[in-house]
């Protein structure tokens, strides 16, 4: 995230560049690391998938939280105008073409508030574009069947 934000956007998250961010990096990158093991395992890799999703899960969530509640505040602190624009440009590149799908679940159970929020920083074509196709689209979907395409 910081990287995206350039040299002010490092600077400016608490602990330098690693710090508490890359601490819980540190943690969560083994752990995605053994589910492929465990996936490539066909003889016992079903017997570790329970807690290591676990405690992935766990610690997925709070390092989510605590770049929404630490770093994100931090961002919108300390970039210029200029750098907000450039961090916008590099994620957007990111998610490309996946952005009819991305968005929609990125917003997926998000309060009103925060949906106006997002809707209110995109172009009006994009913002309609979501109101209009992308979200109804993705509601559509049956997440729990994998015949349902999400790409379709």
């Amino acid at each position: 995230m910081a990287a995206a934000a350039g040299p002010r956007g490092r600077q400016a998250r608490p602990g330098g560049a690693g710090g508490r961010a890359g601490a819980e990096h540190a943690d969560i990158d083994p752990l995605l690391a053994a589910i492929d093991a465990a996936t490539a395992d066909p003889h016992y890799g079903y017997q570790r998938f329970g807690d290591t999703i676990d405690e992935l899960a766990a610690k997925l969530t709070a390092h989510l939280a605590h770049e929404e509640t630490d770093g994100l505040p931090l961002i919108d602190a300390s970039l210029t105008p200029a750098e907000r624009q450039h961090y916008a440009q590099v994620h957007t590149e990111r998610i490309g073409g996946d952005a009819p799908v991305a968005m929609p679940w990125l917003l997926d159970q998000a309060s009103p508030q925060t949906h106006q929020a997002m809707l209110s920083q995109l172009p009006p074509p994009v913002a309609a574009a979501f109101r209009d196709q992308w979200a109804p689209r993705y509601a559509s979907l049956d997440l729990w069947n994998p015949a349902d395409e999400l790409t379709s």
